[in-house]
């Protein structure tokens, strides 16, 4: 792994660093609320429900998917990076199997539809987790069980469940 990954001294307190990070996942959705609005956004989920029908008005698919390939993973770089100054350190382990399912289980608690949909699950899953593993060795179980019952409740996520009280 890789030691002493830390931000510059303007971010070292760590209220500093939350109000960095906090801005930079507002601009970031943002920017994923425009560029979902955008001709691209729009584009991509021509693409997404019908490809065949997309491809025969003139889209180039594949150009399109690796323009959204990198674009995700540059967001997924920052958020990275934002990660290792948190920590302070870069290993291995951070990419393994627990770590990984993790977001997967955020995205999916809050809702995949709705770009607050991930923060509202990351939210939720966390709350959960500070609170459970404090009352309990079986922390994971229990934890698994709740976040169970959560999905099969709300299909659409938390936010879809909010989003169709609205309508």
């Amino acid at each position: 792994g890789m030691l002493g990954v830390w931000p510059a001294r303007w971010l070292g307190s760590p209220s500093r660093y939350y109000y960095w990070a906090l801005a930079a996942t507002l601009v970031g959705l943002l920017l994923l609320r425009l560029v979902t609005a955008s001709p691209f956004g729009l584009t991509l989920r021509a693409v997404r429900d019908h490809a065949r029908r997309a491809e025969a008005v003139g889209v180039n698919i594949r150009a399109l998917q690796w323009t959204a390939f990198v674009v995700a993973g540059f967001v997924a770089g920052l958020g990275g990076a934002i990660y290792a100054f948190l920590k302070g350190s870069v290993f291995p382990v951070y990419t393994e199997t627990p770590m990984s399912v993790q977001p997967l289980v955020m995205v999916l608690l809050g809702g995949v539809g709705s770009p607050a949909g991930p923060l509202i699950g990351a939210a939720v899953y966390k709350l959960l987790d500070t609170v459970i593993t404090r009352y309990t060795d079986y922390w994971q179980i229990v934890l698994g069980a709740i976040l169970l019952v959560l999905v099969l409740a709300f299909p659409r996520g938390i936010a879809g469940m909010l989003d169709g009280r609205r309508s």
